[in-house]
C-alpha cells in the first residue's frame, strides 16, 4: 500500500483545524537478544561429570555475554539492579512510582533508554520480583531476605556467642567452659536481650533532636515582623527528607505536607497598614523539591482584597519555565490547586495595594478569613491507568513525535491538534491522562477513572499543543514540551464506569482554534488502519500508527478483559495514554475510547459512546459523524 495516496485520501475526509505547536521523535529499540544465562544453566549439571570437554562450553558463553548485554542496554549495572537500588534509597512505604525510579535510574544509568526501563519493570514483575500496586513497585519478600540473612550471620558465629555468654554471665560460665555448644541457644537469647537496650538509646536519640527541629521551624515560621515590608521564608527539602515524608504522610508518592500563609491562620496576621503608596512586596516563601517534575501548591483558604494578588514563579535557575502566575483577590478564592510550574524551586509572594490607614482591608469574603494559607504541593505525576492494568508498548515502541508525520500524514497530524495533555490533581497525588475536544462546543472526553467526579474535573489542567517542535525534538519526559494550559477546571457532564469515558466542559470553547473530533456512530471496522495521538506517560504528543511488522489495524471487536466487546489493536501505548482516540486512518473519525492495556491494548467502541451519550441527552453538536 502506497501511504502517500492514503495520506491523500485521508486529507479530503479531515475536519479543518488550526495549525499545532510542537513534536518530536524516537527511534525504535533494538529488538533485545537473549542472554546466555540459559546456556550456563545448561551447562551447570555436567561439572559433577569429570570430562576435560565440558571446560571450553564454559569458556564460551563468557566471551559472548558483552555483547548480549550491551544489545539489551545492560552496559555496566543492569537495569533490574539500579530499580531495586532506587526502592531502597526512596523508602517508599507504598511503593515507588516510574516516574520517581526513571528520575533516579537516569542519573545513574549510561546510554539511558526508557522502553529498557519499562521492560526490566515488566519482566520483574512478571517474574515476581517487583509486586507492582497500581502505578508503583515495591520490592517482593525474597529480596528483602539478604538483610535477614546477614542477621542469621551474625546469630551463627559461636565465637561471638561465646563472648556474649561470657561477657553477661561469667559467674555462672566457671564451671562448664567446655559445654559453649550445647547451651547455643541460651546464647542467642543473649543479644536478643541487649537488642532492646540499643533500641532504648536509639530513642533517646531521636528524643533529643526532636525538640530541636520544633524550635527552628517555630523561629523561622515565627519571624515576628507583621509590620517588616517583607517577611521571607525559605523551605528547601532534600531528596531523602522528601521520600521519607511522602511514604509516611501520604497515601501516595508525589505529595509533600507543607504549612505557611498570611492571615487565615498563617504564619503571619494580614497587613493592614503601609508606609507606602505603590503596591509592594510583603511576603515571600520559596518551596523547593529537587525530585520535582513539576510543582503545583495547594491553597486550602484563599481571600484576598480585591486588588491584593499572590504570584508564584520559578525560582530554579536550571528550569525553562517562563509562565509567571497571578492569582488576584477579585478573580480567586476558595480551596484550590495552582497551576503547575515546571521547576524544583519555585517562590510564592504576596503582594498588597497601598492601603488608607484609617480605611483598613476588607477581603472580598467578608465570611471567612481574610488572608491565605497553603497546607501542601504535588510534585509529581504517574499515568493513570484503569485498576492498574499495564498499557503497554507492543514490543519495540513505533510510536513517534506527532511532528514527525505533520508532512508525511499531515490529515492525522491535523486531527491531533485536539487531543490534550490533563493533569489531574487528585486527593492521592497527579495523574496524566489523555483527553481531546468531542464536538463544536466545547466539550472534552476521556476516561472514567482519569475523571468521575466534580472535584477531579475542578482541578485538572487542559494543556494544548504540548509537543515538540520538529520531528528531532525528544519530548521522552513527563511534562516535557511544554504546550499551554488552556484551562484549569472544567465541569463534569457525565462519567460512566461501564463504559470508561467522562464528559466535561471547559470554561471557554476552543474547538475554533484546535478543530474538534467525531465519533463514527457505526463504530470500528475489523481490520481497517487506525492510529492513536496521545501523551503516554504524560510526554509531548506522540502518534502511533505502526507495529512492530505492519500497519496498525483493528484486531477484534470482541476483545474481553476490562470490558466486554472491546476493539483491540496492537499500537502502542502507556499508562498517561487513557482516554486517547482511535482514529480510522481513510476518513479521521474517532472509532473507539483507548482505555486499558496488555497487548493487545483495548478502547470501547464508538458506537457505543454515541448511543449512552444521544440516550442521556448529552451528546454535544457535531460529535457524531
Amino acid at each position: 500500500m502506497a501511504p502517500t495516496e492514503d495520506a491523500k485520501a485521508a486529507n479530503a475526509e479531515t475536519t479543518p483545524v488550526a495549525t499545532p505547536a510542537t513534536t518530536e521523535e524516537t527511534a525504535p529499540a533494538p529488538v533485545p537478544t537473549r542472554s546466555p544465562s540459559n546456556r550456563k544453566a545448561k551447562n551447570a549439571p555436567k561439572k559433577e561429570e569429570p570430562v576435560a570437554k565440558e571446560a571450553p562450553k564454559a569458556k564460551k558463553p563468557k566471551a559472548k555475554a558483552p555483547k548480549a548485554a550491551a544489545s539489551n542496554g545492560e552496559a555496566g549495572p543492569s537495569y533490574f539492579d539500579l530499580i531495586v537500588d532506587a526502592i531502597k534509597e526512596l523508602k517508599e512505604r507504598n511503593g515507588s512510582s516510574r516516574q520517581a525510579l526513571a528520575k533516579i535510574v537516569e542519573t545513574k544509568k549510561d546510554n539511558y533508554a526508557s522502553h529498557f526501563l519499562n521492560k526490566a519493570l515488566r519482566t520483574a514483575v512478571d517474574a515476581g520480583k517487583l509486586i507492582q500496586i497500581k502505578g508503583s513497585y515495591k520490592l517482593s519478600p525474597e529480596l528483602k531476605k539478604p538483610t535477614a540473612s546477614k542477621k542469621k550471620t551474625l546469630k551463627v558465629s559461636d565465637k561471638s556467642a561465646k563472648t556474649v555468654k561470657k561477657t553477661a554471665k561469667v559467674a555462672k560460665k566457671t564451671a562448664a567452659s567446655k559445654k559453649v555448644s550445647a547451651k547455643k541457644a541460651p546464647a542467642k537469647k543473649a543479644p536478643a536481650k541487649k537488642a532492646p537496650a540499643k533500641k532504648t538509646a536509639a530513642k533517646k536519640t531521636p528524643a533529643k533532636k526532636a525538640p530541636a527541629k520544633k524550635t527552628a521551624v517555630k523561629k523561622t515560621a515565627a519571624s515576628k515582623k507583621p509590620t517588616a515590608k517583607t517577611t521571607k521564608k525559605k523551605v528547601t527539602k532534600t531528596a531523602k527528607k522528601t521520600a521519607k515524608n511522602s511514604a509516611d504522610a501520604n497515601p501516595a508518592p508525589g505529595i509533600e505536607d507543607i504549612s505557611f500563609g498570611v492571615g487565615c491562620g498563617g504564619d503571619m496576621e494580614y497587613p493592614t497598614t503601609t508606609d507606602n503608596s505603590t503596591v509592594q512586596l510583603r511576603f515571600a516563601y520559596t518551596v523547593s523539591n529537587p525530585l520535582a517534575q513539576f510543582i503545583s501548591v495547594h491553597f486550602k483558604n484563599f481571600n484576598l482584597p480585591e486588588n491584593d494578588y499572590v504570584v508564584l514563579r520559578a525560582a530554579d535557575p536550571a528550569s525553562t519555565e517562563t509562565d509567571v502566575l497571578t492569582y488576584r483577590g477579585n478573580e480567586t478564592s476558595g480551596s484550590f490547586y495552582s497551576t503547575a510550574l515546571l521547576a524544583t524551586t519555585i517562590m510564592v509572594e504576596l503582594f498588597t495595594e497601598a492601603v488608607n490607614p484609617g480605611a483598613g482591608v476588607q477581603a472580598v469574603n467578608t465570611s471567612t478569613c481574610l488572608g491565605f494559607s497553603v497546607d501542601n504541593y504535588q510534585y509529581m505525576a504517574e499515568g493513570s491507568t484503569l485498576n492498574g492494568s499495564k498499557e503497554e508498548v507492543c514490543g519495540a515502541d513505533n510510536s513517534q513525535e506527532a511532528r514527525c508525520y505533520q508532512d508525511s500524514f499531515s490529515a492525522a497530524f491535523q486531527a491531533s491538534n485536539a487531543v490534550i495533555r490533563l493533569l489531574i490533581k487528585k486527593e492521592t497525588g497527579s495523574f496524566f491522562c489523555t483527553g481531546w475536544l468531542l464536538g463544536s462546543e466545547g466539550h472534552v472526553i476521556t476516561n472514567h477513572h482519569c475523571i468521575n467526579k466534580q472535584s477531579h474535573a475542578s482541578n485538572t489542567q487542559f494543556e494544548f499543543m504540548a509537543e515538540g517542535s520538529g520531528c528531532d525534538v525528544n519530548c521522552e519526559t513527563a511534562y516535557g514540551c511544554r504546550g499551554k494550559v488552556r484551562a484549569t477546571y472544567s465541569t463534569l457532564i457525565y462519567a460512566d464506569e461501564a463504559l470508561d469515558y467522562a464528559l466535561v466542559k471547559l470554561p471557554v470553547n476552543l474547538s475554533w482554534q484546535y478543530g474538534y473530533l467525531r465519533l463514527r456512530s457505526s463504530g470500528a471496522q475489523m481490520s481497517e488502519r487506525i492510529y492513536v495521538p496521545q501523551h503516554p506517560a504524560g510526554w509531548g504528543k506522540r502518534i502511533a500508527m505502526k507495529t512492530d511488522s505492519d500497519w496498525g489495524t483493528v484486531t477484534s471487536l470482541t476483545m474481553g478483559g476490562c470490558a466486554v466487546d472491546q476493539v483491540a489493536y496492537y499500537l502502542d501505548t502507556q499508562g498517561g495514554s487513557s482516554g486517547s482516540p482511535l482514529l480510522s486512518y481513510y476518513d479521521n473519525t474517532v472509532v473507539a475510547l483507548h482505555h486499558c492495556g496488555g497487548c493487545p491494548n483495548t478502547a470501547i467502541n464508538a458506537y457505543k459512546l454515541v448511543n449512552d451519550m444521544n440516550w442521556r441527552g448529552i451528546l454535544p453538536a457535531n460529535a457524531a459523524a
